[in-house]
């Protein structure tokens, strides 16, 4: 198994190239979500609290929404945060119109 100074030395090198491919903006995206689910993010560490346990509702009828309807939501805010990381470092432009979509609920 990887340590964690391992990890982070892999995502530093990683993180510096000047021109980054595909697979280089992969293999990073894959550290971080093995760093959050091993090491936890800031997030959960300071998590203190259990959330109570509920299920998604019927919130429509996209292969999305059907996919999460009667799902944990903490489980599914989980894989959201994942995927938000991810397409943070893959399309930071798209990241942040999702981020301003948010503020203007």
């Amino acid at each position: 198994m990887i340590s964690e100074k391992e990890l982070y030395e892999a995502i530093d090198s990683l993180e510096t190239f000047s021109n980054p491919t595909y697979e280089t903006v992969k293999r990073l995206a894959d550290f971080y979500i093995v760093k959050n689910e091993l090491y936890g993010g800031p997030e959960q560490k300071e998590k203190s609290v259990v959330a109570e346990e509920t299920i998604i509702g019927d919130y429509g009828d996209s292969e999305f929404l059907m996919s999460v309807q009667g799902k944990n939501p903490e489980k599914v805010w989980s894989v959201i945060d994942r995927l938000m990381s991810t397409l943070k470092v893959v399309n930071e432009k798209l990241y942040n119109f999702a981020l301003q979509e948010l503020d203007m609920i």
